[in-house]
């Protein structure tokens, strides 16, 4: 997705938890249905080209869910896999 994309989701208060990268952000979107009963909807996105120094911030004031990928390097790769096989 695009970051202006996640930007909006975050926005709308649609971002559950999110792992950030160098090359990519990857995270979890809630489910949009009223109900909420289904499994939240596994995103990724590209990071701003020059870093966004308000994001920390925004995840924060959201209650997200946030970590780096540097120290959770098995969890971005196992939510990018996840992500590939939803895009099959």
């Amino acid at each position: 997705m695009p970051y202006s994309e996640f930007k909006s989701q975050l926005a709308a208060g649609q971002v559950e938890e999110v792992v950030i990268g160098q090359r990519s952000i990857v995270g979890k979107l809630q489910n949009p249905q009223a109900n909420r009963t289904s499994e939240p909807t596994p995103f990724n996105a590209v990071p701003a080209p020059d870093g966004d120094p308000k994001l920390i911030d925004e995840l924060q004031n959201t209650n997200v869910t946030s970590d780096s990928g540097a120290t959770t390097n098995s969890s971005l790769s196992m939510m990018e896999g996840q992500i590939a096989l939803l895009q099959l």
